[in-house]
């Protein structure tokens, strides 16, 4: 790994070389110093001596500012550092020589957004149209221009409707236009299609509208749409906010939104120096708002700045609507650190303070789960149901609760008591896929009550056909059974779902072998051995050599 670092530093300082030795301005002596800078900040960054390295590039664009390779390595070191307005100048250099990458002109964008040009803001919306591959996304900022001006924001909910893509990244987009409008009744009507929706964008989104909600009379709708999403002493910061009557939500909300929205996208795609440029001009457009600092610390932590990451989590105070969330992010990163009994006294303190907050003991539960303390476990998830206010909680909620009983019931080694638990969660909720899943699947892998069990993933496939984990149950059971053209069908989609899951490929590989295809089936177990674990290549690399006739087929349990 280093000497591939240091291949890369010298073919970057040759191109560098010849452009310092190009320009008729500098002297020989100048040339010499570059060199030296230029090295000296490319090993400072491979050391993760950020400021160091950010000086330097600083240093070397005064001297060169028509370098495309210096200003491109400022514009990064500069979005690391958080120096915004270093970063526009690299980019304006990079610009007229039409270098810049995808995330650049949205840059521009928020910087004419915040000089409250908007006749710039306009035309970096057309060039980011022109240019980059986040210009679908165009229309919606013109709107945000549109509103920033006062105006009618004009988004056309057709246009986006034709266009997948911008209809996905727009879907949270028109509720903040409406209620940064004003449009109260139409807002609280596309609200209501974010319920229950299970993702951050839809979480910030709730969030966000509470206290516009909360100042034009609408604090029982408010703290219904709240409920679950922020602890219950934090609903009522929210509505006691400085809040004026009618009131409508800041456009840099809006387009904060944006940014955080893409940065966790590129995160999650693996594309770590995108997701924290987006990260960063979300807090640059507005500094207050929180998802983007948990967008710029995921991003951070993607980039081996986790003790960056880790401060900036600390920052978001626990009296904050995203405080929980700042300390799961936290207690994640410490238990992926190996650092378990930090995790577990940061979970603790969070239940020492609020011993009735079912987030709280939520994550206590999950934090013992991880480290494999299943019967800690189980006496966390069982306070959830025995907390102070339970009696409020929904059937569905109490399922829930059970299911996380009877997981670490299982895993302890106790089936028996864990099916007794997941029949009593079925009870209550006899529409959860994911009970019906897990108890239906673990039947199946046992061999008992097999026309039940297969009948109860069937069900939760109905349900939520979606789910690639769920898909594979499926298939697994109808593999189980000997149904292997059915196996076959419900395998493919499970994998189109999933990508390169280990399981799902593998039994995809297994389900081949048996339905007579070969060679299908070795690819399959390829495609699983990329990013299995050494005990699971082990164990596809003797059924690549020697298929199923030799080898178990046996699986894991998907939870």
């Amino acid at each position: 790994m280093a000497m591939h670092k240091s291949k890369h530093v010298t073919v970057v300082l040759c191109a560098v070389q010849i452009g310092l030795m190009a320009a008729p301005a500098l002297a020989k002596s100048d040339v010499d110093t570059g060199t030296e800078r230029y090295f000296a900040a490319r090993l400072a960054e491979f050391n993760e001596r950020d400021g160091y390295a950010f000086a330097n590039y600083q240093f070397l664009f005064k001297m060169e500012p028509t370098s495309p390779a210096i200003a491109n390595r400022l514009f990064h070191n500069a979005i690391l550092q958080g120096d915004m307005a270093t970063a526009v100048k690299a980019v304006r250099a990079l610009e007229q020589r039409n270098e810049t990458d995808a995330t650049m002109p949205l840059l521009l964008f928020a910087d004419a957004m915040k000089r409250r040009d908007w006749n710039a803001a306009a035309i970096a919306v057309s060039e980011l149209e022109a240019r980059s591959n986040f210009g679908f996304i165009a229309p919606v900022l013109s709107a945000w221009i549109n509103i920033a001006q006062g105006k009618a924001h004009g988004f056309d909910y057709a246009t986006a409707k034709n266009n997948p893509l911008l209809n996905y990244y727009a879907s949270d987009q028109i509720v903040y236009l409406e209620l940064a409008s004003g449009n109260i009744a139409k807002s609280k009507i596309l609200l209501n299609n974010f319920r229950n929706v299970e993702n951050d964008f839809a979480r910030d989104l709730i969030i966000h509208s509470a206290p516009i909600l909360a100042a034009n009379d609408q604090r029982t709708f408010m703290a219904d749409l709240l409920d679950g999403l922020v602890e219950p002493e934090n609903i009522g910061a929210i509505s006691e906010k400085r809040l004026k009557p009618g009131m409508r939500l800041p456009y840099t909300v809006g387009m904060a939104s944006i940014f955080a929205r893409f940065s966790s996208a590129l995160s999650d795609q693996n594309i770590p120096d995108q997701a924290l440029a987006m990260a960063r001009i979300g807090t640059w457009i507005d500094v207050n708002y929180e998802p983007a600092k948990l967008a710029l610390s995921k991003s951070l932590y993607a980039i081996d700045r986790s003790e960056l990451g880790f401060d900036l989590l600390s920052k978001i105070p626990v009296t904050s609507p995203y405080g929980m969330y700042a300390t799961t992010e936290k207690i994640q990163r410490l238990s992926n650190a190996s650092r378990g009994q930090e995790a577990l006294n940061l979970a603790k303190a969070g239940v020492q303070q609020n011993p009735n907050s079912p987030r709280a003991l939520l994550l206590l539960a999950q934090t013992h789960e991880k480290q494999g303390d299943f019967a800690d476990a189980a006496t966390y998830y069982q306070a959830l149901l025995e907390r102070k206010g339970a009696e409020k909680d929904t059937p569905r909620t109490k399922a829930h609760y059970l299911l996380y009983i009877a997981t670490v019931t299982h895993k302890g080694g106790n089936w028996n008591k864990a099916r007794i638990i997941l029949e009593e969660a079925n009870k209550l909720d006899p529409n959860n896929a994911y009970i019906l899943n897990y108890l239906g699947f673990t039947l199946l892998e046992r061999q008992q009550d097999i026309p039940v069990a297969l009948d109860m993933v069937k069900r939760a496939y109905q349900i939520m056909p979606s789910s690639a984990a769920i898909a594979d149950s499926l298939g697994w059971g109808y593999y189980l059974t000997g149904d292997y053209e059915k196996s076959v069908q419900v395998l493919e989609s499970a994998v189109i779902q999933s990508g390169n899951d280990v399981i799902i490929n593998e039994h995809m590989g297994d389900a081949y072998w048996k339905y007579g295809k070969r060679t299908a089936a070795r690819y399959a177990w390829n495609t699983a051995a990329y990013k299995a674990t050494d005990a699971e290549k082990l164990r596809l690399q003797n059924k690549i050599d020697v298929g199923l006739s030799q080898v178990s087929s046996d699986r894991a349990i998907a939870y």
